[in-house]
């Protein structure tokens, strides 16, 4: 049976920790894009974030795009 508690705690470190580690590579990407004119003119950049869980055989799929201009 499943530990309510035990798993909403693992989540919550799971989800801090992807959250972070996901907005420094983002920020030194879009930095790196900057430095070398690459960022696109309209300043706006497709994202896409999988999530894969063993077990489960449906991927989860978020996009979206973030503004940088």
């Amino acid at each position: 049976m499943i530990d309510e508690e035990t798993l909403n705690l693992s989540l919550r470190k799971f989800l801090k920790r992807v959250g972070i580690s996901a907005q420094r590579h983002m920020e030194s990407g879009v930095r790196a894009a900057d430095e070398d004119g690459t960022l696109p003119e309209n300043g706006r950049i497709a994202v896409r974030m999988t999530l894969d869980m063993e077990g489960i055989t449906t991927p989860l799929v978020v996009e979206d795009e973030i503004e940088v201009r």
